[in-house]
């Protein structure tokens, strides 16, 4: 199986190749691609999310118009009443955040000590995890798509 960073660049050259593609083959891919496979993940990734904050979360989610699946997650409107926007949220969501310290106190085995971290995102990270759990539906509905657009042409 091929590491996520040979896999990153494998799907990096793909786009680059589909650019050259003839203008009506890749329009044939945009009008199938988007309603077929890139709106239906862009749904699950936005129904995924939860807590107080899930409404400005799937708002940030949106389906792009691409001869490839192409989602963006982020965006800086709507904005919760901190100021802080979608972009944000997932970002802290995924990752955590950084700028607080905590003290983590002894114990039996470790000994006292201090560490950047956050109480406001406290639930699971979602768009990776529903990402990857539906790579493979992704990848073979959008083999279909292409090989039923080369077919036409």
């Amino acid at each position: 199986m091929a590491t996520p960073e040979e896999f990153a660049r494998s799907c990096r050259e793909a786009a680059r190749n589909t650019r050259r593609l003839p203008k009506d083959l890749k329009d044939a891919l945009k009008a199938r691609t988007r309603p077929e496979v890139t709106e239906p993940l862009a749904h699950v990734i936005a129904s995924a999310a939860s807590g107080s904050q899930a409404a400005v979360l799937s708002a940030g989610v949106k389906a792009r118009t691409s001869a490839t699946p192409d989602i963006v997650i982020g965006g800086t409107r709507p904005k919760v009443s901190g100021g802080a926007g979608p972009r944000d949220l997932v970002f802290g969501n995924e990752f955590g955040g950084s700028n607080r310290l905590g003290r983590v106190r002894a114990s039996s085995r470790a000994r006292a000590h201090t560490r950047h971290t956050t109480r406001q995102f406290t639930r699971r990270p979602f768009v990776f995890r529903t990402v990857a759990a539906r790579v493979e539906w992704v990848l073979d509905r959008y083999a279909g798509i292409v090989d039923d657009v080369l077919e036409d042409v």
